[in-house]
């Protein structure tokens, strides 16, 4: 046997009775919701193996670093929650229609995208790809802001409402009800504008 071998399987068990020991702690200390803890931790830990094993095949067949997979995992989980609560379809039958868009959405922006630019350097290769990124968080985070709250205060009145809360940085989560409490009291007297953190 290989030294190297011996000392990986060293670490693979100390590993295996480290996390052995934690789960225990959890359910003697926690009881039920320490088993809620742990099987929590195990789906969100899952959730990031398929991620890092989708840059790893990425990187691999491409030979880009995408950081947009990322937000087509996030997006692949909105579409699947939509289509299933708004759209009223089987869960089943949202996962499928989830899948084969982000697919195609996946396959259009590498068409589309990272293959003209394969001659160019790899910084603007990730740099495209982050931009990607932010573009596809900032879309359906602006989107649910508007739909989340159904007070008339902090949703969008008109289209550039929604243009302003969907491109504007995110100093705060709520800079954009100050900018429609603003536009909706321009016409009084007195425009006052508070600067709560």
């Amino acid at each position: 046997m290989n030294t190297g071998d011996s000392k990986q399987r060293k670490l693979l068990w100390g590993s295996v009775a480290v996390v052995a020991l934690v789960v225990i702690a959890t359910l003697i200390d926690k009881g039920s919701i320490g088993l809620q803890l742990i099987l929590s931790g195990l789906t969100v830990g899952s959730i990031y193996a398929l991620v890092a094993m989708g840059f790893s095949i990425i990187y691999s067949s491409t030979r880009v670093i995408n950081f947009a997979q990322g937000g087509f995992s996030m997006l692949g989980g909105m579409l699947m929650y939509s289509l299933a609560v708004s759209g009223k379809l089987p869960m089943w039958l949202a996962f499928i229609l989830a899948v084969l868009i982000v697919t195609a959405l996946g396959a259009g922006f590498e068409r589309v995208v990272i293959r003209p630019m394969k001659d160019h350097s790899v910084i603007t290769v990730i740099i495209v790809t982050i931009g990607l990124s932010i573009f596809m968080t900032a879309v359906p985070s602006g989107y649910g802001e508007l739909t989340r709250s159904r007070s008339p205060r902090s949703r969008a009145t008109s289209r550039s409402d929604y243009l302003v809360r969907l491109l504007s940085p995110r100093v705060s989560g709520s800079s954009a009800s100050r900018w429609s409490r603003l536009r909706s009291s321009s016409s009084s007297s007195t425009v006052r504008c508070s600067a709560k953190a």
